[in-house]
C-alpha cells in the first residue's frame, strides 16, 4: 500500500537485515496495518515465539535472566537492538496499551513491580497491603490483563524458569514477606504470584496443625489440594522430582490425616474380641502407621534440601504416634493375651477364620497349586514391609500397572522374630528348636542359611533367589532360571537390612520406598 511508505521509511533500519525481512514475511497478512506490522517486527527482533505482545514480553524478560538470576541493569543484546532499530518508542506504547502502564522514565523493572503487584492483587481475598497499593495497574481491564499474561507465562514450557527469577526480584525489591506475614492461608489460596506466598501458606498450615485447630483440617486439606496443583509446586524448579514444597504438602497432609484418625479414636481403642481387633486394624488402624511413615518420608526430604521448616511439628507427630497410638494399641492387644491357662489368645494363638502364618504354605501355595488351577506360584518375601506399606504397594500394582491386587493379613508366629518367621513360610510338617543347638529345624533340617532355605523348598519343586540376582538377570536369563519349578521363593531384605543397624536406621523411611518400588 503507498499509504505504508512513510511508515517503513522510519522502519529503514529494520528492512536492512535481510535475515529480519525472512523472518518477517512468515506473519505478514496483505491487510496488516502499522501496529500490526510494528508488533511483528518487534517479534522478530526479540525472537518471540509468535507474533503476540505477551509472547514478545516473555521473550524480553527472559532475555534479561542470566545465570540464574533477573539483572535488569545489564542490557542483552535483544533491548540494545531494540533500541537501536528505533523500537522502544512502539514498544513502549504497546505497553501502554496493554496494561495502562506509563511513566516519564519507563523500565522493565518498574514494569515487573506493577505487573506482578497487580496479579498479587486480584487474587488476594483480603485488604491490598497499604505499601503495595501505589503499585497496582489501573483497575479493570489492564489489570486483568496482567493476570492473564502472568498467567501464560507461568504455564510456558520454554519461559516458566525466567518467571520464577523475574519474579524473585520484585519479591526482594518489595520486602514482600513482612506485607504477608499475617495473612492467612484462605486470603492466599489462588496467590500464584510470588514464591513467598507459598512460604507463608505452608507455615501458617504448620502452625494450625500444630495448634490443633481441627474445625480448620477439611478447609486447609482442600488449600493443600490446590497449591499442589500450583506452578510454584509443579513447574517453578522446573518439574524435578524432589520440589520440597511437594514435598512438604505432602508431610503436611499426612500429619493432617495423622491428627484426624487421633480424634476419631479419641475415646481410645476399645474392642470386644481380639479378631475385632484384628479386623479393625486391617481396615482402618493400620492408617495410622501410613501416614506417619509418608510424614517422616517427606519431611525427610525437605531436611534434607536445607529446609527446618517441619522441625517442630516432626516432634508433634512423633508424639501423637509413639506415645499415643502405639500405647493406645499395645493396651488394647494385650487386654487380650493374658487370662487363665485355657484361656486368652496366648493360650491357643488362633483368631477365628485367620491364616496363622505357620499355615501359609499349605494355604498359599499348595493350595493354589492343587485347587486354583496355577502351573507356578512365586512368593517375594520382603523383610520389615508392614501392612501400611503392603497397602501402598497393592494400590500401586493395581493403579500403575493395572494389575489385579489383594491384601490380606496372617496371625504371626511368636516369639515374632526373622528367623522363626521365615521358617514358618517354608513347607513343613513340623518346626523345632533343637535342644542341643538352640537352632531351628524344619522338618529336621536346618533353615538358617538361604541355600538351606532352598534345600527345603526343592522336595517342593521349589527353588529360592534372592531379589537382587532375579533382578540384575536379563528378563530371557530369569525365564529360564523359573522353567524347572512350580515354587519360587524371593528374598528381599532392603528394609530389615537398613532398620536393624543403629548406623542406618534413620534411612528406614527411604527404604521402604526403595523397597515398594522395587516390589512394583
Amino acid at each position: 500500500s503507498h499509504g505504508l511508505r512513510p511508515f517503513l521509511n522510519r522502519r529503514k533500519k529494520f528492512f536492512r537485515s535481510r535475515n529480519r525481512l525472512e523472518r518477517l514475511k512468515r506473519w505478514v497478512m496483505a491487510d496488516d496495518l502499522e501496529q500490526d506490522l510494528d508488533l511483528k517486527m518487534l517479534a522478530v527482533i526479540t525472537k518471540a515465539d509468535n507474533p503476540n505482545f505477551y509472547s514478545i514480553l516473555m521473550s524480553l524478560f527472559a532475555a534479561f535472566c542470566e545465570n540464574s538470576s533477573y539483572k535488569p541493569e545489564m542490557a542483552p543484546n535483544v533491548w540494545v537492538e531494540l533500541k537501536k532499530l528505533d523500537f522502544e518508542g512502539p514498544f513502549w506504547e504497546m505497553v501502554s496499551e496493554n496494561f495502562g502502564y506509563k511513566s516519564d522514565n519507563p523500565r522493565l523493572s518498574d514494569l515487573a513491580m506493577h505487573l506482578w503487584v497487580s496479579d498479587f492483587g486480584n487474587e488476594l481475598k483480603a485488604d491490598m497491603p497499604v505499601g503495595l497499593s501505589h503499585f497496582l495497574l489501573p483497575l479493570g481491564t489492564f489489570s486483568q490483563n496482567a493476570s492473564v499474561f502472568l498467567s501464560q507465562w507461568r504455564n510456558h514450557r520454554h519461559f516458566s524458569k525466567s518467571y520464577a527469577l523475574v519474579a524473585k526480584f520484585v519479591e526482594e525489591e518489595l520486602n514482600l514477606t513482612q506485607y504477608i506475614a499475617s495473612l492467612e492461608p484462605k486470603a492466599l489460596v489462588d496467590v500464584m504470584t510470588f514464591e513467598a506466598v507459598e512460604q507463608r501458606i505452608i507455615t501458617a498450615i504448620r502452625d494450625k496443625i500444630a495448634a490443633d485447630n481441627k474445625d480448620e483440617f477439611s478447609e486447609l486439606k482442600e488449600i493443600i489440594k490446590k497449591r499442589m496443583d500450583g506452578y510454584w509446586v509443579d513447574a517453578a524448579l522446573g518439574y524435578r522430582e524432589d520440589n520440597p514444597y511437594r514435598a512438604t504438602y505432602s508431610a503436611l497432609e499426612n500429619a493432617i490425616r495423622l491428627y484426624e484418625l487421633r480424634d476419631r479414636f479419641a475415646e481410645g481403642l476399645s474392642y470386644s474380641s481380639a479378631k475385632e481387633m484384628f479386623e479393625a486394624y486391617t481396615k482402618e488402624l493400620f492408617e495410622f502407621d501410613l501416614s506417619y511413615r509418608l510424614f517422616h518420608e517427606k519431611a525427610g526430604e525437605v531436611e534434607l534440601g536445607g529446609w527446618d521448616v517441619l522441625k517442630g511439628l516432626s516432634a508433634d507427630v512423633e508424639a501423637c504416634y509413639s506415645v499415643w497410638y502405639l500405647d493406645q494399641l499395645c493396651l488394647s492387644w494385650d487386654g487380650f493375651l493374658d487370662g487363665c491357662p485355657d484361656e486368652g489368645l496366648l493360650a491357643t494363638w488362633r483368631l477365628p477364620d485367620v491364616t496363622r502364618q505357620g499355615d501359609f504354605f499349605e494355604h498359599h501355595v499348595a493350595g493354589s497349586l492343587r485347587e486354583g488351577g496355577l502351573s507356578r506360584v512365586a512368593v517375594v518375601i520382603s523383610d520389615g514391609l508392614r501392612f501400611e506399606a503392603a497397602h501402598e504397594l497393592k494400590r500401586d500394582i493395581g493403579g500403575k500397572y493395572g494389575f489385579g491386587a489383594e491384601l490380606s493379613a496372617m496371625l504371626g508366629v511368636l516369639p515374632s522374630y526373622t528367623a522363626l518367621g521365615m521358617a514358618a513360610l517354608l513347607p513343613h510338617k513340623s518346626i523345632r528348636f533343637d535342644d542341643v543347638t538352640n537352632k531351628l529345624l524344619v522338618d529336621d533340617k536346618a533353615c538358617a542359611s538361604f541355600e538351606q532355605r532352598s534345600d527345603i523348598l526343592s522336595k517342593n519343586q521349589g527353588i529360592a533367589i534372592r531379589a537382587e540376582e532375579l533382578l540384575a538377570m536379563k528378563k530371557q536369563e530369569g525365564r529360564e532360571l523359573i522353567k524347572p519349578y512350580k515354587v519360587i521363593y524371593v528374598y528381599h531384605n532392603i528394609i530389615d537390612a537398613t532398620g536393624d543397624k543403629a548406623a542406618s536406621e534413620t534411612k528406614t523411611f527411604e527404604a521402604v520406598r526403595k523397597a515398594i518400588l522395587e516390589l512394583s
